[in-house]
């Protein structure tokens, strides 16, 4: 699940697309009621790329 949403987030090269698909992201987090799974990939998706990134993982 994690991989499919950093892939489809990589995936656009604008930051303007990008910042709209973090947005829909973190809106259905917050209202849209997902199963425990896709909370927690939402949850570490929005711990890369939000605040510069302060969860990181080496390569």
């Amino acid at each position: 699940m994690l991989a499919r949403i950093q892939d489809e987030y990589i995936a656009l090269e604008e930051h303007t697309r990008r910042r709209v698909y973090f947005m829909e992201k973190r809106t259905y987090y917050n209202e849209g009621n997902p199963n425990n799974i896709t909370r927690a990939a939402l949850f570490i998706f929005f711990m890369r790329t939000c605040y510069n990134g302060i969860y990181s993982v080496k390569p």
